[in-house]
């Protein structure tokens, strides 16, 4: 048990993404979520890379089209097709993948350096290395040094200007105004798409006594916690914290995992983990 918790400490999880034929990789710790891909509105006069912003959750996130980013060629979307959400310098953004396939762990000794063929083609300020598992070979990138500081500081402006009343086009005026209660609909929906609410019996408060309602409330309290205010949290809500984990995600084996985990990053990291393969699933 303890020998298993040890090398969890050190593997790496990865989200598996695919642009064209290559297999990519980025660390899970990078990811805030996977959404599916929706209708994106235009900005005009920006680069072609930027595709647009859609709205997420009362935030405006710039939509970026990583093939065209890395010099690939785009893809038409299609049912497989997911935005990963990341943050780059405080800016929320998208980046729009062919396929997001699974979420895996690499060990050390199964990441290497990129070699020449892969640096040749792909800016080798973007990789981490590549991981070998058998025949497959991942590149290992790190999407946060994708986008240059100027670039970052023009998808800022972006998020800041954009969608505004003057500059909302007017199909989505009229479509919001003659569909408001579909629309609200569709928001309450989508608000947490990946999450499951937590069920009957089992409620869990902050120190301020605010009621934590669901895995996205639960992985926000505890990433903002300190260490040894996490360790106080799990320390009272103990039985029914991990029980809760069951439940929600059924799966005993991830309840078992974080159950031995000390840090409040690998546990977090956990439970994005069980949350972004329970999208890529769906």
């Amino acid at each position: 048990m303890q020998e298993k918790q040890k090398k969890a400490i050190f593997e790496k999880q990865i989200v598996v993404f695919n642009l064209g034929k290559e297999e990519f990789g980025v660390d899970i710790g990078e990811v805030r979520e996977i959404i599916r891909m929706e209708q994106i509105t235009k900005i005009p006069n920006t680069a072609a890379y930027i595709k647009g912003v859609i709205s997420l959750r009362g935030g405006i996130i710039v939509i970026i089209d990583l093939a065209m980013q890395l010099g690939f060629s785009p893809k038409q979307t299609d049912n497989n097709t997911r935005i990963i959400v990341i943050e780059i310098s405080n800016n929320v953004v998208g980046m729009i993948v062919d396929s997001a396939t699974e979420v895996l762990r690499l060990s050390p000794d199964q990441i290497q350096p990129a070699p020449a063929i892969i640096t040749q083609r792909i800016n080798a300020d973007y990789i981490e290395g590549v991981g070998i598992l058998g025949d497959r070979l991942l590149i290992l990138l790190d999407l946060s040094k994708v986008l240059q500081a100027k670039e970052v500081k023009i998808v800022e402006n972006i998020a800041k200007t954009a969608m505004t009343p003057e500059e909302k086009p007017e199909e989505s005026k009229k479509e919001e105004q003659s569909k408001p209660e579909e629309k609200a609909q569709e928001t309450k929906k989508e608000e947490h798409p990946v999450l499951t609410d937590v069920p009957d019996g089992f409620h869990f408060n902050t120190h301020e006594g605010q009621p934590l309602k669901n895995v996205a409330d639960l992985l926000g309290y505890i990433k903002g916690l300190s260490e040894e205010q996490f360790k106080m949290f799990v320390n009272e809500e103990k039985n029914d914290f991990y029980q809760w984990i069951k439940h929600t995600v059924k799966d005993d084996d991830l309840a078992e995992k974080i159950n031995g985990l000390k840090s409040k990053d690998d546990v977090s990291k956990e439970i994005m983990s069980r949350i972004i393969q329970t999208k890529i699933e769906k």
